[in-house]
């Protein structure tokens, strides 16, 4: 058996019955909104795809934020 990174990353938890991935950092060329609801581009920002589980299927979404934002998250046990 090898280690496969592609498999490390898309570890996720289940939290109010949202799958979420892990957070990478990654950089916004293009203006992305925050999960605070700041908009913000051309600086490093952290991102994360969340599946929102409806009755039939799930929905993917991806979520930007910075490190403030992450750190209030955290705060309310929702964070990965």
């Amino acid at each position: 058996m090898h280690n496969d990174p592609i498999k490390k990353t898309q570890v996720y938890i289940l939290a109010n019955s949202r799958n979420y991935y892990n957070w990478t950092e990654t950089f916004a060329w293009f203006p992305v909104t925050t999960i605070s609801g700041k908009k913000i581009w051309w600086k490093s920002v952290l991102k994360r795809r969340v599946w929102i589980e409806t009755e039939f299927t799930g929905e993917p979404v991806v979520q930007y934020g910075t490190w403030v934002d992450v750190i209030k998250e955290s705060k309310n046990g929702c964070f990965n």
